[in-house]
């Protein structure tokens, strides 16, 4: 297990992405795959995902195993990618 002195990350370890955008941007089927892209493992059963009031934008969420951080910025760097992600936690 390594802890990066002064970060609160724990590698390997679990983490979560989530990424916002408009409904019909495909980003509920499109996060698990860019996660996996990264090289880093889909949590089976963590996609979660979440409509707004209206149905106008989706947040779409899913956990994932990391190895470092290397492969955790890889992860959001991937998901960032994604044309129809407007926001990324």
């Amino acid at each position: 297990m390594q802890n990066i002195e002064g970060q609160a990350y724990v590698f390997p370890g679990a983490f979560e992405v989530a990424a916002m955008g408009a409904s019909d941007a495909g980003l509920i089927e499109a996060l698990p795959g860019l996660v996996e892209a990264a090289g880093a493992q889909v949590l089976a059963g963590s996609l979660r995902v979440r409509e707004s009031s209206n149905g106008n934008y989706v947040s779409v969420s899913v956990s994932f195993l990391a190895i470092d951080r290397v492969q955790l910025d890889a992860v959001h760097e991937s998901v960032r990618s994604h044309n129809g992600v407007r926001w990324l936690l």
